[in-house]
């Protein structure tokens, strides 16, 4: 705790980005995401992975994925069962469209946000920790779904 004063003592310009709050339990994450939330304290949650198994989200990865990969068909083909149950396959193909010159362009964190409000997913808190979880990557390529 004396190496945390000193610190704070020598730098009185600290920032939320020079904090970082560890926990050992998801009851533990639970009680502090509230805490931050109800604060209006940002924050971002690395490591809970439970939120990666929901449907929009596993839809959302894979889309992307089908998009850095063409040749996955079982990339395109999850996409569109998990995101459209298999229905509007021209709503596939104009998404596509429109978010593959992005992917290039833009941040994973922004590709994300577009994603969501296009999708109407943004009200989804599995959806918004994807987006969170995003800032630790500055482009598409690199989020994954797991290992």
């Amino acid at each position: 705790m004396l190496e945390a004063q000193e610190i704070l003592h020598e730098n009185k310009s600290l920032g939320f980005d020079d904090i970082a709050v560890l926990y050992r339990t998801h009851r533990q994450a639970d009680i502090l995401e509230t805490c931050l939330k109800k604060e209006g304290i940002p924050y971002i949650v690395s490591g809970r992975d439970d939120y990666l198994m929901e449907p929009a989200v596993r839809g959302t990865i894979c889309f992307f994925q089908s998009l850095l990969q063409p040749e996955n068909l079982p990339a395109e083909q999850t996409a569109k069962k998990l995101l459209w149950n298999g229905q509007l396959p021209l709503l596939y193909e104009t998404m596509a469209e429109k978010y593959l010159p992005l992917l290039k362009k833009k941040k994973a964190v922004k590709i994300l946000e577009e994603w969501s409000t296009d999708l109407q997913l943004e009200n989804k808190k599995s959806i918004q920790k994807l987006c969170r979880m995003a800032v630790f990557y500055p482009a598409m390529a690199e989020v994954r779904c797991g290992k």
